[in-house]
Formats: structure tokens, C-alpha cells, sequence
């Protein structure tokens, strides 16, 4: 009985750390075969769920409310931003999200109009609800794989691109 109560407990412990990551991931991927500059967002749903009740009420939910999620989607694309090598922004289209398993996923894409040597890329989406949130970056396609990690002390950050 002692053990299958410490069992349970652990458990517990184990999925209170599981929910609330404070942490995302994005993709910056250049499609080579459409020249489009793809922009994949990943939040754990746990995460979003919570940030949007903290953010837009205790009323909004993701997962059964359609307007909830474009409400959580239109957040995050205020709070991302890429800038080009003339520190010009780049015009990201929003293309969709989607629930996937334990995630939500929101698309992005833009045409660069020029080669790019030289992207700034500002991802601020969470911080302003948890000082610990973290976002990671990956760049790829555009010369070697390069990871970015922003977070409250440093929301923006540069990377020289086909290097």
C-alpha cells in the first residue's frame, strides 16, 4: 500500500512538471523548391491554454473554442517579428493553426524579396505572461542549422544567414 501511494505521488509530481513547460519552439525553414520563407510556431497546449486565460479571460478556451484559438494565433503573430538585412520587415501571411496531440501550431510564410544574408528575429510570445518562458529558434535552409534562444533578457537576436 506505502509504495503504491508513493507511486501515485510520483506520478503527480511528474505530470505537474509535464503541464506547464514555459517553453516553445519555433521553425524558420526556407522552402527551396517554393522560395517562401515557412514559419512553423509550437506551443504545448497546456501552456497556451493557461496564457490565454490569462490573457484574454478566464472565459477563453483553446481547445473547444474556435475564437479562442484565432484569438491565441493573432497574439503570437504580434509578438513575432523578422527583420531583413536593411532592418526592413519582413511581411509574414498567416496561414493556419492546428491542435496537434499535446500542441498548438501556428503557420506563418513570407516572400523574401531579396537573397537574405542577415535575418533579426524578435519572439516575444509568453514572455509577458511568464518571466521564464523560453523560445527556441531554429533557422534551416538558409546555410547551416542555427538555434536561437530568446527569452525575457534577450527577446530579439541576429544571425548572418549561408554561412
Amino acid at each position: 500500500m506505502r509504495y503504491l501511494l508513493l507511486s501515485w505521488l510520483l506520478c503527480l509530481a511528474v505530470a505537474s512538471q509535464a503541464h506547464q513547460q514555459k517553453a516553445a519552439f519555433t521553425q524558420v525553414l526556407l522552402n527551396p523548391n517554393t522560395g517562401m520563407l515557412e514559419i512553423a510556431h509550437r506551443f504545448w497546449l497546456h501552456d497556451a491554454e493557461h496564457a490565454t486565460q490569462t490573457l484574454f479571460g478566464s472565459g477563453n478556451d483553446i481547445l473547444s473554442n474556435p475564437v479562442s484559438r484565432q484569438k491565441f494565433a493573432e497574439y503570437v503573430m504580434r509578438r513575432f517579428n523578422i527583420t531583413d538585412d536593411h532592418d526592413q520587415p519582413l511581411e509574414l501571411t498567416y496561414v493556419g493553426h492546428e491542435i496537434e496531440r499535446s500542441y498548438i501550431w501556428i503557420y506563418q510564410e513570407t516572400k523574401p524579396q531579396t537573397e537574405l544574408k542577415r535575418l533579426t528575429i524578435q519572439h516575444a510570445a509568453l514572455l509577458d505572461v511568464w518571466p521564464e518562458q523560453e523560445n527556441m529558434i531554429n533557422i534551416e535552409g538558409l546555410g547551416q542549422l542555427q538555434t536561437l534562444y530568446l527569452n525575457n533578457h534577450q527577446q530579439r537576436e541576429q544571425v548572418l544567414l549561408n554561412e
